[in-house]
């Protein structure tokens, strides 16, 4: 059964499969790895932009070789809360810390959007890499966009656990290995 997180001042949730994501808490990456399940209460006229990031990769402590957060998931366009409905810019990548990263936030947004944006392959062109997703800036998607402050965020922290999910994914994002 699939469960909810609770979020800030705009309410909603967004779950993860048999987990109850609580905002603030600490959870291992392995109970994260399938794409949560947004609720926030949406007008079912308008369309809103959900994202999940991590601005804290490759770590808290060392920023100075990415120039934005690593973006997990973006969906654009979305009618109400029919995600599965939007226009996916950005696949899911599952809740991936780095070895000796220490704690990391991972941080869900939902913006309204003031209209539909009509350039979606731009939105998320090279999002697809995993090299260029940790050049993701929110505060320049939401300004390009007109999208304003969001509406419901929640986070949680997550880091590296040694299991051997966690350590195929650690090498997938910091390209540190030559063979997963």
């Amino acid at each position: 059964a699939s469960t909810q997180s609770t979020w800030g001042a705009g309410g909603g949730a967004a779950g993860f499969e048999n987990i109850t994501v609580q905002n603030g808490q600490e959870y291992p990456p392995l109970k994260l790895q399938n794409p949560p399940k947004w609720q926030w209460g949406a007008d079912p006229g308008r369309h809103y932009t959900l994202m999940m990031i991590d601005p804290d990769n490759p770590s808290r402590t060392d920023r100075k070789s990415v120039k934005g957060d690593w973006i997990h998931h973006m969906v654009i366009n979305c009618p109400g809360e029919n995600v599965q409905n939007g226009e996916h810019c950005c696949a899911f990548f599952p809740t991936a810390t780095p070895k000796k990263s220490g704690l990391h936030r991972y941080i869900f947004l939902v913006f309204e959007q003031p209209g539909r944006i009509t350039e979606p392959m731009k939105v998320g062109e090279g999002l697809g890499s995993l090299a260029k997703r940790g050049d993701f800036s929110v505060k320049e998607f939401a300004q390009k966009h007109n999208l304003g402050n969001t509406i419901a965020g929640v986070f949680h922290f997550s880091q590296y656990d040694g299991s051997s999910l966690a350590k195929q994914i650690s090498c997938l994002t910091c390209n540190c290995c030559t063979v997963i």
